[in-house]
C-alpha cells in the first residue's frame, strides 16, 4: 500500500510541476510578447516590473515567512502553497519586464510546496525524495530538460543517490516535460546558430588559452 501511494505521488507530482511549467511560459510569454518594445513605454513597464514585485514582496515578507525548496530540504518545517505562489507570481511578473532573475525559480518552488503539502503521511525520507524531484520536475517543465533536471536534484538539492530516489525524480521530470510539451514543446530552448570555424576563430581561441592558463595557474596559488 505505501508503495502504490509512493508511486502515485510521484506521477501527480509529475502532472503538477509540468502544469506548473505550463502556466510560467505562458504568462511570461504573454506579459513580455504583448507590451511595448520600444521607448519611454518600454521603459514604463521595466519600472513597474521592478517596482510592483518590490512592493509585494515587502508586503507578503511582512505577514510570513517564504519557504524555499533547499531551507525545507534542510531544516525541515512547513511549505506553505499559497505563499509561495504568490512569490513565484511576483517572480514572473518581474521576469516578464525585462528582469534578469530566471523563470526556473518559481516552477521548482511551487511544484515543491504543492507535492510536500500532499505528502504529509509520508515517512520523512520519502518526503524529501519527493519534494527534491517536484522541484526538479519543476525546472524540467519549463526549460524541456529532463536530463539537466535529474542531475539538479542530485547536484543541487543534495538527493541521495539511491535506486527509490533515482526512479522518483526521472519518472518525474520526464513525466512533466511530456505533460508541458503542448505549450514549452519538444525542441531545444533556445536555438544556436549552426558554428563555423574561420581563422579568426582559431585566432580567439587561442589567444584566450594563452592568456586563460596562466591566470588560473596563479588563482590556483593565492586562494
Amino acid at each position: 500500500m505505501k508503495s502504490l501511494r509512493f508511486t502515485a505521488l510521484v506521477l501527480l507530482g509529475g502532472v503538477i510541476a509540468g502544469l506548473t511549467g505550463m502556466a510560467t511560459v505562458t504568462m511570461v510569454e504573454l506579459i513580455s510578447e504583448n507590451g511595448p518594445a520600444v521607448g519611454w513605454p518600454m521603459v514604463a513597464m521595466a519600472a513597474g516590473g521592478g517596482l510592483f514585485p518590490g512592493l509585494g514582496w515587502r508586503a507578503l515578507r511582512s505577514r510570513t515567512k517564504l519557504a524555499t525548496v533547499a531551507g525545507v530540504l534542510r531544516d525541515g518545517g512547513r511549505f506553505p502553497v499559497l505563499s509561495t505562489i504568490a512569490d513565484a507570481f511576483l517572480q514572473l511578473l518581474a521576469v516578464a519586464t525585462g528582469a534578469s532573475v530566471g523563470r526556473g525559480n518559481a516552477p521548482r518552488q511551487v511544484a515543491g510546496s504543492i507535492e510536500h503539502s500532499l505528502t504529509t503521511s509520508q515517512p520523512d525520507s520519502d518526503r524529501r525524495i519527493l519534494l527534491s524531484a517536484a522541484s526538479a520536475a519543476g525546472l524540467t517543465a519549463v526549460y524541456n530538460v529532463s536530463f539537466a533536471g535529474v542531475l539538479f536534484a542530485f547536484e543541487c538539492l543534495g538527493l541521495k543517490k539511491t535506486w527509490r530516489g533515482g526512479i522518483a525524480v526521472v519518472v518525474m521530470s520526464f513525466l512533466a516535460a511530456l505533460v508541458a510539451r503542448p505549450v514549452v514543446g519538444s525542441g531545444p530552448y533556445y536555438d544556436f546558430p549552426a558554428p563555423s570555424l574561420s581563422a579568426e576563430h582559431i585566432a580567439w581561441m587561442v589567444g584566450w588559452t594563452l592568456l586563460g592558463v596562466p591566470l588560473i595557474a596563479f588563482f590556483g596559488l593565492v586562494m
